[in-house]
């Protein structure tokens, strides 16, 4: 009986010290675990690291009293990035396991390379946004890619002369001139390093 006594007692220490892990675990806050992306919880899940991820921080620059002084938004824009990166980035300074490959000041990320729990904790922080996986975009097997050149002779560019807009100046008169206007290029070339 003694012996049954001594095996009941020994077999709850081992279970207990089996779950003491699991009972000071870390729990992720479901707001901060929605800040990372879906794959990149999959890819850490599914392997080892450290993994290279895009960090979007928080930000809120006004442009709108300066919106058509291209020097003044780019200025902002520089600033409000630094000023809302600095604490991620004096955050990642303190990791070891945590190194800053890339700081993007238009659209507020940095790119980082770090372990698992890392990326993690940032989702945590509240000037973080959302946490993405770096990747990258490849054409299909079998496709090839081309660049598209403005016809020879052309005083337009190819993309110009594909709305036909040399028509629309010639019949209406309208030209533009004297009008400022911005575009955003979402093409990408996959042969460019970054």
């Amino acid at each position: 009986m003694h012996s049954k006594k001594t095996l009941g007692v020994l077999i709850t220490v081992v279970l207990l010290f089996a779950t003491f892990p699991m009972l000071f675990q870390p729990q992720m806050s479901t707001e901060a675990l929605v800040k990372i992306d879906p794959n990149l919880l999959e890819q850490m899940e599914n392997g080892n690291g450290p993994f290279t991820v895009m960090v979007k921080v928080k930000w809120h620059p006004d442009l709108e009293p300066i919106k058509f002084n291209h020097d003044a938004v780019v200025a902002e824009l520089k600033a409000e990035a630094a000023e809302t990166q600095a604490p991620v980035i004096t955050y990642l300074q303190q990791k070891r396991d945590a190194q800053i490959l890339n700081t993007f000041w238009l659209c507020n990320y940095i790119l980082v390379k770090a372990e698992e729990s890392t990326i993690r904790e940032l989702a945590t922080l509240a000037t973080v946004e959302k946490v993405i996986m770096n990747f990258e975009i490849k054409l299909p097997e079998g496709e090839s890619f081309t660049y598209i050149s403005s016809p020879e002779g052309s005083s337009t560019t190819w993309n110009i002369e594909k709305v036909r807009a040399p028509e629309v100046w010639e019949v209406l008169g309208l030209t533009g001139e004297g009008i400022k206007f911005a575009t955003t290029d979402t093409g990408l070339d996959i042969t460019h390093p970054d």
